[in-house]
């Protein structure tokens, strides 16, 4: 959907193959990570979800967060 019908905070859940869940939440979204050393890895969003899962799994970078404050983005996961 599109970034501005994202709902905040932002999560999604993992699902394993015997049924077990995980949801992993972000509190602040994505908006204060960037990719270190390089331009950010794009990928077609509107691709189908298997396809788009697969493409970002096989991505490697490294993350930094833009807020110089020193506050991390607050990330929790409830099973």
């Amino acid at each position: 959907m599109s970034k501005k019908l994202c709902p905040h905070p932002r999560s999604f859940e993992l699902t394993w193959e015997d049924g077990r869940t995980a949801r992993i939440h972000l509190d602040q979204g994505l908006g204060s990570w960037t990719v270190t050393h390089m331009q950010a890895p794009r990928f077609d969003v509107e691709d189908d979800p298997k396809r788009q899962a697969s493409t970002l799994s096989k991505m490697t970078f490294e993350l930094r967060n833009r807020q110089q404050s020193g506050i991390e983005t607050p990330i929790w996961v409830s099973w």
